[in-house]
């Protein structure tokens, strides 16, 4: 199977990570710093509020609580104007489309389901980020195709032909 890797315009991002599992708040950033992220992590959302209030260079919230707290901190987050564009990704336990309906409902991203494989997270970011880098005209949609390999959405940038 085809390995994602984090693409070129989102390496370097900034990760808010909120979770309540210690095992998590190290194993996720382990990974996703080796992905070339950068990844900063707090247990609840009220201290996330105050982490993105002072960097605002986060591009990207990672949730990985049970589901009524992920809910709620999409809720919170989602109240404060400053967070509009902010991507939230949900992880739950469970795949119930009800859970997944009501955190997309309040704002969340995507709603992906734990044990999840780096790989597939990887992919969600990458999507999530670069849907964010075409809305801010950083790149041009023209500039990819879209493709659909093994179950992923893959964005593959065009290569430049050089000629004379």
């Amino acid at each position: 199977m085809k390995q994602n890797t984090i693409h070129a315009s989102a390496k370097e991002s900034v990760i808010l990570l909120i979770s309540d599992d210690p095992v998590s708040r190290y194993m996720l950033p382990t990974q996703l710093d080796y992905q070339g992220l950068i990844t900063i992590d707090t247990n609840n959302v009220q201290n996330a509020i105050k982490l993105l209030k002072m960097h605002t260079e986060i591009s990207m919230v990672l949730l990985d609580l049970p589901f009524i707290d992920n809910l709620e901190a999409v809720l919170q987050l989602r109240a404060y104007e400053a967070f509009d564009g902010l991507d939230i990704i949900a992880l739950g336990e469970y795949k119930m489309d009800d859970h997944k309906l009501a955190l997309m409902s309040a704002g969340a991203t995507d709603y992906i389901i734990k044990s999840v494989c780096l790989n597939t997270l990887v992919g969600a970011i990458n999507a999530s980020l670069m849907t964010t880098s075409v809305a801010n005209d950083e790149v041009t949609a023209g500039d990819y195709d879209v493709l659909f390999e093994a179950g992923q959405v893959v964005l593959q940038q065009h290569h430049q032909k050089t000629g004379s």
